[in-house]
């Protein structure tokens, strides 16, 4: 019995684990080569240069059950391709590499092609790809050529490669490798320097069938539009999507309408479960009508809306209980519009106050409630 337990408690610490501790503390070759066999996932440590060591290779160990890889930069400098490969196994489904404070080799472009161009090679069964490193330009062509092929993939984060694509390639062809060919895409994440114009959108849909839509994709995060109908335009063709975080900027000069449109539109995505927009534009000012239609949306859990350099912002006390009344499932609120005064009878001051003491987390920025006294 307790061989037993020991079988089965060591199968489930060998399933997670950091490399480099690992080799260093089995130093036998035929338990280390059994341990890998265990091994579901691998983390490394920010400056961990397991990859590059050759007194701990890895190339001789079989990882048959390796499904995830969560590493840094840093542990890219000085690769060798015999380690790399070890790790690209059949039933790998998930690379992740973020940034870290270690200092990073100058020439490491070249380590990082490695890396990625031999992921490249199982690209068809990645599930989750999550880029977040300081990396060169040169990066660029190995991961837009690998975008075609993922044809698996469920969660895409891009964030700082993003950025370089974006600076590289046309906009709108950007857009079709990163939302076409991926039937399964769930999320996809860019960072806030990957901005779309309407014809980028526009140009981008025109290339698709006039019926083309992403109904698999259910969250959205973190592109900049510069028009109200460049986003109303890409993200109507996400009929399931749940949970938005994006930037509009909006120098057409009507900015308050524009952002009453954009409301509008949103206000007709019912399943919407969380809206985190940041607005920007020229005389940044609007009334609050948007927020009773925001009201129709039964699911919404997180509403968080920032103005940048906000000018004249006018919201009744009607507007904002209507809109905390009929919120009912809302746990996170922000409303950061700049200094906002809202006048509101004794009974809408009770409502919102009411609704606010249901919410987990609320911040008002500069609203403050003026209560109107009746004679």
């Amino acid at each position: 019995m307790c061989r037993l337990w020991w079988q089965a408690g060591h199968q489930r610490v060998w399933r997670s684990i950091q490399l480099r501790d690992s080799l260093g503390y089995v130093k036998d070759l035929t338990r280390r080569k059994h341990f890998a066999s265990l091994v579901e996932t691998i983390t490394f440590q920010p400056g961990d240069n397991t990859l590059a060591n050759g007194q701990k290779t890895i190339q001789f160990l079989d990882f048959k059950r390796l499904i995830a890889v969560n590493s840094h930069g840093s542990n890219y400098d000085g690769v060798r391709l015999e380690n790399v490969k070890s790790l690209i196994v059949s039933s790998l489904r998930s690379w992740v590499v973020e940034e870290s404070d270690v200092r990073r080799r100058s020439d490491h472009g070249t380590d990082d092609i490695t890396v990625m161009s031999a992921l490249s090679t199982k690209a068809a069964s990645l599930h989750t790809l999550d880029i977040d490193m300081n990396c060169d330009d040169s990066l660029g062509p190995v991961i837009y050529e690998m975008l075609d092929n993922l044809s698996a993939l469920e969660h895409l984060d891009m964030r700082s490669i993003g950025e370089i694509l974006h600076q590289t390639y046309p906009p709108d062809v950007f857009l079709q490798k990163v939302l076409t060919n991926k039937p399964s895409l769930t999320t996809v994440s860019f960072t806030h320097g990957v901005d779309f114009s309407a014809g980028d959108v526009n140009g981008f849909l025109a290339r698709m069938d006039r019926n083309w839509s992403i109904p698999s994709l259910r969250s959205f995060g973190r592109p900049c539009f510069n028009s109200v109908s460049a986003a109303t335009g890409l993200i109507a063709r996400m009929p399931n999507v749940e949970e938005l975080i994006f930037t509009v900027i909006d120098r057409t000069g009507n900015f308050g309408t524009n952002v009453n449109n954009l409301f509008t539109f949103m206000s007709t995505v019912r399943q919407l479960t969380s809206i985190d927009l940041e607005l920007e534009g020229d005389d940044c000012g609007f009334d609050g009508s948007w927020l009773v239609q925001l009201g129709a949306l039964e699911a919404l859990g997180t509403f968080a809306v920032s103005l940048y350099r906000p000018e004249v912002v006018t919201i009744t006390g009607a507007q904002l209980a209507g809109f905390l009344v009929s919120s009912q499932k809302l746990k996170y609120l922000t409303l950061d519009l700049g200094t906002v005064v809202v006048h509101c009878s004794v009974e809408e001051q009770v409502a919102i106050q009411n609704a606010i003491g249901r919410i987990q987390e609320v911040d008002f920025g500069g609203i403050t409630l003026a209560i109107q006294h009746t004679i």
